[in-house]
């Protein structure tokens, strides 16, 4: 279609970050769920929704596309930063909130990682034709952050415990 209706790598950058902050909402979300944390909870989403709209106005004069994605990633860290540590970690896990943050900044030094990986691997790896091209970038995406991430979590007690689910599923299918 061209290089005008390409988003600039900024916005990339920002999409990613959406992502992977969304991603990393996901399990507290379900554990505060599933332990009912509701009531202690009630006024996050109301204050999310409204800072969220302020900020992304206020970046959206300064920043375009990228000040929207980002008051989105900002407002969220904020409110969950607070929330998922005081209502849901701490009460659930009975670990300090210093635990909860090391881990946090520890996972977004990974993804952050495996952001600049693959994007170096992708800018030094191009082939002519388009399709051929966008083909490759797809690959250069699925096997670089999963290739790292295998090689930082092998020995990990988690990554054991998704490997025995994958091979139990496996077994199963072959009997």
């Amino acid at each position: 279609m061209g290089k005008n209706y390409l988003l600039s790598g900024g916005v990339l950058l920002v999409v990613a970050l959406n992502f992977y902050v969304q991603g990393m909402r996901s399990p507290m979300t379900v554990f505060q769920q599933a332990a009912g944390i509701f009531y202690e909870n009630r006024f996050v989403p109301v204050a999310e929704a409204i800072t969220n709209l302020i900020a992304s106005i206020v970046l959206i004069k300064y920043l375009g596309l990228t000040g929207v994605l980002l008051g989105t990633i900002i407002c969220t860290m904020i409110l969950y930063g607070y929330s998922f540590p005081k209502y849901t970690f701490v009460p659930i896990f009975k670990k300090k909130v210093s635990v909860y943050v090391i881990e946090q900044l520890s996972y977004l030094f990974i993804f952050v990682l495996l952001f600049i990986s693959t994007v170096v691997v992708s800018h030094f790896l191009d082939v002519s034709n388009v399709w051929g091209n966008f083909i490759l970038k797809i690959v250069i995406c699925l096997i670089i952050p999963n290739a790292l991430l295998i090689l930082l979590f092998r020995k990990s007690r988690e990554f054991r415990y998704f490997r025995s689910l994958v091979n139990g599923l496996f077994s199963k299918n072959n009997s």
